[in-house]
């Protein structure tokens, strides 16, 4: 196997420089390099490199499931694979200049090949130097390849990090040149993902960190902007959110919910929880300055996207879809802060009226719902009231693809938990309900899904079985009542034992009178 994939390389080697920016054969190209690399297959940037924007989904049956696991782990590859990737990245730049590189960075289809041929460069460089600064100095000398060849790193940003000082050096045209276009940002956004720490704190000190709230505004710069946030410490990190607080109107006007999700999560990570709380108090005075406002206007629960609807647009209805999905991942990364950031969606949820949180449970905004039960909180019954909400569409939520996944949630969740607690007679509620229109639900897939996830033939059949298994996501201690002791102490066992013995029962002056007789009706009569 191994030949033959050396062999493709050696048929198409003539024509690689060609490859890069052909409409086809550039995908056939990605593929190789994927797969000489030994990168997994199931990563989300992966997929995005490989898949065109008409991806078919086709499938094998029962396929997916044997190889989930092969997908999402590194392969071990051969050496002379890491040699044909290094022979690959020099043939297909070598014979270009600064220009070509530059015109290559802007192009739709040679910007893909050339952010995959840039992470393996990085990667395969940064292995050789960690090997030869763990070889002694002496051997270091000797050994070291005497290889001139300019990696593409340094092609691209020629003399970094110290060129990027000087506004006129070609390193500093070329971050510039790429940080407001809309192919080439995707080049620098991997660029600042994969470079190595000195040339990214070279970065942020001279692009990103100075006008880091100017370009977090802008539609294509802030895409690069939040691949600097992801790597910032925790000082740097602070610093631009004090700059880009004033902005956040802007970002909830303009929709730009991905933008405070990178600002919540980065600030959970780093541990910078004041900072977080000052984010919380611009966002709620931009809804309002109603903290109860926050659900309701990220997922537009109120249809205020629908009022701005200006003429007719074929993409409309994509777009507001994937608006409004942006919303409820940035509601979620905040349900996942612990302290005053999460208690602020939780009571904006408690808040919402019936209609609302039908509309929330049916919509690609259930996942908050989802997340939220799996949340502990400490407001009293939040996860009772939202069941209780909840329950009048049961069967709503159970013929709903979004829906099914907000039932399925509920009735793993445990009936008594610490932060985490929905009562055991609301679920058997819900599963009444369910029981009542079992016709309806075995009609389509949906409700199947549900009725097959709650259980319900054995409601019907098994009915203490069912009340054991709906229990047992609840903790050890709670599953069933606690049996009373016996009186003077000890245990159950040891009284019996002690019976047995003919102890149990005593006379006069404290003597033992030996085991109970049973009563014989027969010889009384006699």
């Amino acid at each position: 196997m191994e030949e033959l994939f050396l062999l493709t390389l050696d048929e198409l080697e003539e024509h690689l420089a060609f490859l890069l920016s052909e409409k086809f054969a550039s995908h056939a190209l990605r593929v190789l390099l994927v797969i000489l690399s030994g990168r997994p297959l199931d990563q989300a940037e992966t997929k995005s490199l490989l898949q065109s924007k008409a991806k078919e989904q086709i499938t094998v049956a029962g396929g997916l499931a044997a190889v989930s696991e092969l997908m999402s782990q590194n392969r071990v590859v051969p050496e002379t694979f890491t040699l044909s990737i290094k022979k690959i990245i020099h043939d297909c730049t070598s014979t270009m200049d600064t220009t070509a590189l530059r015109v290559l960075s802007k192009h739709p289809t040679g910007n893909p090949v050339l952010q995959l041929l840039l992470e393996l460069d990085i990667q395969l460089n940064t292995k050789v130097k960690s090997k030869l600064a763990k070889q002694p100095k002496a051997e270091d000398a000797e050994e070291q390849p005497q290889d001139e060849d300019v990696s593409l790193l340094e092609r691209l940003v020629p003399g970094a990090p110290a060129s990027f000082s000087d506004a006129s050096s070609p390193a500093s045209e070329f971050v510039n040149s790429m940080l407001y276009d809309p192919i080439g940002s995707r080049l620098l956004e991997t660029l600042i993902t994969h470079c190595p720490g000195k040339i990214f704190k070279g970065l942020q000190a001279n692009y990103f960190g100075p006008r880091i709230d100017s370009l977090l505004r802008n539609d294509i710069a802030s895409y690069p902007a939040i691949r600097v946030l992801n790597r910032m410490n925790k000082e740097d990190l602070a610093e631009a959110v004090k700059k880009s607080i004033h902005q956040v109107p802007h970002f909830v006007e303009k929709r730009r919910c991905n933008v405070l999700k990178t600002l919540f999560e980065r600030c959970q990570a780093r541990g910078a929880t004041e900072e977080a709380d000052g984010l919380l108090e611009a966002l709620v005075a931009a809804c309002g300055g109603n903290p109860d406002a926050l659900v309701p206007k990220l997922c537009d629960l109120d249809g205020e996207l629908d009022e701005k609807k200006k003429g007719f647009q074929p993409d409309e209805i994509k777009n507001k879809s994937a608006l409004i999905a942006h919303g409820a991942q940035l509601v979620i990364a905040m349900l996942g802060f612990p302290g005053a950031v999460s208690e602020a969606i939780q009571k904006s949820l408690l808040a919402l009226s019936s209609n609302q949180l039908l509309k929330l449970a049916t919509t690609n905004t259930s996942r908050i719902l989802t997340a939220a039960f799996t949340t502990p909180s400490k407001l009293p019954a939040l996860h009772k009231r939202l069941v209780a909400g909840l329950s009048p569409h049961a069967i709503e939520l159970a013929n709903s693809p979004a829906g099914q996944h907000v039932l399925n949630g509920i009735i793993t969740a445990p009936s008594k938990g610490d932060g985490i607690s929905i009562p055991f007679h609301l679920k058997e509620n819900l599963m009444s309900k369910l029981a009542a229109h079992e016709r309806d639900l075995r009609e389509s897939w949906t409700g199947r899904n549900v009725w097959r996830t709650w259980k319900g033939d054995i409601w019907n059949h098994k009915r203490s079985e069912w009340i054991r298994w709906a229990k047992e996501a609840d903790p050890e201690a709670a599953r069933k009542a606690t049996m009373p002791k016996p009186k003077g102490g000890g245990t159950w066992e040891e009284k019996a034992a002690k019976n047995a013995r003919g102890a149990g029962f005593k006379g006069a002056n404290n003597m033992p009178l030996g085991p109970k007789r049973k009563r014989d009706p027969a010889a009384e009569a006699a």
